[in-house]
């Protein structure tokens, strides 16, 4: 239910995915942009309020327009912050999408990750490298969805800090852990399949080991 006067911004699909996720009090939107995250959760009942949170002015001088067009000044609040550097105390679900892998990793390593902090990541590329050091700042998948959005596949890990964290299995680590095999889901592991394929016919025998195991598992994953 909403609790503003405002209509939702229309924004992309990835981002309305990422949107349907998110459930908390105070979230934090990281590298916000033009805000569409941060106000449409408010704008959705979401949450009750949001920080829209970006590196740079010019970013976060966007988010600034889009907050005040939705009249959201008292329940949206812009952040000009490196990362998750100053997080807000009362923060308790954080969203970051539109970064690779290592953008974010390099993020986690100056964050103040609270035991019980939802995460909410939309990597843009190398997925499988953020899956494999998650661990590393005691974060948990908790599951997964895929995303296609103009011409590309994105996943969205719904992770959680927690002291004993999982340890991911070689096909988790590939293709996600507890993901919504749906469509999409289906339409991506193909993808994958043809695209491991066309490189490994032009491998020579006895190369491209790690790329047959995740062919071998994305033909037996159902």
């Amino acid at each position: 239910m909403s609790n503003t006067n405002s209509k939702p911004i229309e924004c992309s699909l990835r981002l309305m995915e990422l949107l349907e996720w998110i459930e908390g009090e105070v979230l934090a939107d990281i590298g916000c942009d033009h805000a569409y995250v941060a106000c449409n959760a408010v704008i959705l009942g979401k949450v009750k309020k949001s920080y829209a949170c970006d590196i740079a002015q010019g970013p976060l001088d966007r988010a600034i327009e889009t907050i005040q067009e939705c009249q959201l000044e008292e329940k949206v609040i812009p952040i000009l912050m490196n990362g998750m550097e100053k997080l807000p105390e009362d923060v308790d679900i954080v969203t970051i999408a539109g970064m690779g892998a290592m953008t974010i990793l390099e993020i986690f390593d100056k964050a103040p990750l609270k035991t019980g902090l939802r995460l909410l990541l939309s990597p843009h590329k190398d997925a499988q490298k953020l899956r494999e050091h998650l661990k590393e700042y005691s974060i948990e998948i908790l599951r997964e969805k895929m995303v296609y959005d103009e011409g590309h596949y994105y996943p969205v890990l719904d992770c959680i800090v927690k002291e004993d964290v999982a340890t991911l299995s070689l096909q988790e680590t590939f293709l996600g852990r507890n993901v919504v095999y749906n469509v999409v889901y289906s339409q991506f592991l193909n993808y994958e399949k043809n695209k491991l394929s066309k490189i490994l016919a032009n491998m020579p025998e006895g190369k491209g080991q790690e790329l047959r195991s995740k062919l071998d598992i994305i033909k037996n994953t159902h």
